[in-house]
């Protein structure tokens, strides 16, 4: 979660172009009515109500340069609000369950056999329980990468007409198709790959926790270490290769436009340098809207992960939590039983935090790219 705000707090901070307040606002107006934002439409209206709330759906960069952090700590604490309710009532439940199935213990009438089978029941009786609400999160976040994904392949071709405005015609095709697959890698993991594999993995730590003479622990360590490095390196080199795209690509059309302006000052006579201004002069502009349009994206991506990154890490300290209380009672199965929902909620963390990072930077690389 501190990973994730601070990548977005660095990403914001980006050397994006800025002009002067002098920039004649109806001739931005102009130029910003005549670019297509029906991309934005396939947020879900939570992110769009938030987004209005700020003032950011206007694409204007007079909104965004005075956004504020309080903006910022507002929003979030208003996600907590809403995201603690479930989870907090969800541990109660347990926590109760947890202190009456220790009670009802001491009444036992037989040795190790009564321990064990009590235990069990009551690791069966909390896995239920759990499973009930913490599907709703594992469905959450699958929804969440797949508005993402939605989004990401209606806002790129969008956007890429922003960037080829302002010059950046190599970077367009050079960018266009890597963040198209993106978006479809993304889109094929939200709805083949998520549910399936966090199903899988906390069923695997159910079993090990009922029972746990099959010794399952270390092949669900090593599950989740290799889940997580292949998820890091893929999503690591994804950028690693768009960076150097973009950074070759953006040389281009830097060389390209200076050419251009060359060669109409030498060849047209009389009127070449005005031509030659007002080409630069709508790469200005281009530069300022890809700027705006380019932050608002970002934003508006980080408001789709962050309700799930929250409520998934309000899960994880609940369960961490009630899974301290039952090894006070050293209720054994009970406490590898919420091991379990605690290592899926890390591993649904991780993928959630490294597919939002992926996007935000992916953009931002677009964004940050210096064609003129």
């Amino acid at each position: 979660m501190k990973r994730f705000i601070i990548v977005l707090l660095v990403i914001l901070m980006l050397p994006f172009t800025v002009f002067a307040a002098d920039k004649n606002d109806a001739e931005y107006d102009t130029y910003l009515n005549s670019f297509d934002f029906s991309a934005f439409d396939e947020l879900d209206k939570d992110t769009k109500k938030i987004l209005k709330d700020l003032g950011l759906f206007d694409f204007k960069y007079d909104s965004i340069t005075s956004l504020s952090f309080d903006d910022v700590v507002t929003v979030i604490k208003n996600i907590l609000a809403d995201k603690l309710d479930t989870p907090l009532k969800s541990a109660l439940l347990v926590l109760a369950f947890i202190i009456l199935s220790a009670f009802f213990k001491n009444f036992k009438t037989s040795g190790d056999s009564f321990d064990e089978l009590y235990s069990t029941v009551s690791a069966l009786i909390i896995s239920v329980l759990l499973m009930v609400k913490i599907s709703d999160t594992i469905a959450l976040s699958a929804g969440t990468i797949g508005v993402v994904s939605d989004f990401i392949y209606a806002f790129v071709p969008a956007f890429c007409v922003i960037v080829a405005a302002g010059g950046g015609i190599t970077t367009t095709f050079s960018t266009n198709a890597t963040l198209l697959m993106l978006s479809q890698g993304l889109s094929f993991v939200s709805s083949n790959v998520f549910v399936p594999l966090l199903n899988c993995f906390l069923a695997l730590g159910i079993c090990s926790s009922l029972r746990w003479q099959m010794h399952l622990q270390k092949l669900i360590s090593t599950a989740k270490a290799v889940i997580t490095t292949v998820i890091s390196f893929v999503c690591a080199a994804f950028v690693s290769v768009l960076s150097i795209k973009t950074a070759v690509a953006a040389r281009a059309d830097m060389l390209g436009l200076r050419s251009i302006r060359f060669a109409i000052n030498t060849v047209v006579p009389v009127i070449g340098s005005s031509i030659s201004e007002g080409l630069l002069s709508i790469q200005s502009y281009s530069s300022l809207i890809k700027s705006s349009v380019g932050v608002v994206g970002i934003v508006a991506v980080a408001l789709v992960f962050l309700p799930a990154i929250i409520q998934v890490v309000i899960w994880r300290f609940i369960l961490t939590l009630c899974c301290l209380v039952s090894d006070i009672f050293d209720d054994r199965s009970v406490s590898m039983v919420l091991s379990a929902f605690r290592d899926t909620m890390l591993l649904i963390n991780v993928i959630l935090i490294l597919s939002g990072v992926t996007t935000i930077i992916s953009i931002g690389i677009l964004v940050a790219a210096k064609t003129g």
